[in-house]
């Protein structure tokens, strides 16, 4: 049984924009290590959340 294709209901982009991000990094003036220190504390902080799923993972 064959199935009838239906017209897309979008136009494709007929021009194209480049968003560009902020850089990952230390913010002027900010040491390297701090910076380090604080994305490893939002780490530890994220995993010992009981509310995500990473903790049911064997």
């Amino acid at each position: 049984m064959t199935r009838r294709r239906k017209q897309p209901d979008w136009t494709p982009a007929s021009a194209f924009k480049v968003t560009k991000l902020k850089p990952n990094g230390p913010k002027p003036g900010q040491s390297v290590d701090a910076w380090l220190y604080g994305k490893e504390k939002g780490r530890q902080e994220l995993m010992d959340d009981p509310r995500n799923r990473f903790n049911d993972l064997p």
